[in-house]
């Protein structure tokens, strides 16, 4: 239903950019988690949990978004 008013090859890249930069940041995320220890107040470990939550979830987005695509 988009063809013609979207460039779909065009959005297939921006997607392609926007999924790396984000699966980067969820590893990021995951990295950080790992190397958290006892040390490391509660609030900071559930900060960035929050953050591992989001970015998943942003990236489970633009995925299935992508696949739409083709």
């Amino acid at each position: 239903p988009l063809q013609g008013l979207v460039d779909l090859d065009a959005e297939r890249v921006r997607l392609d950019k926007e999924i790396a930069r984000v699966a980067s940041e969820k590893d990021k995320s995951e990295a950080k988690l790992a190397k958290f220890g006892a040390g490391v107040p509660a609030a900071v470990v559930e900060q960035e949990r929050a953050r591992l939550v989001d970015w998943s979830a942003k990236l489970e987005a633009l995925t299935a978004q992508r696949a739409r695509l083709g």
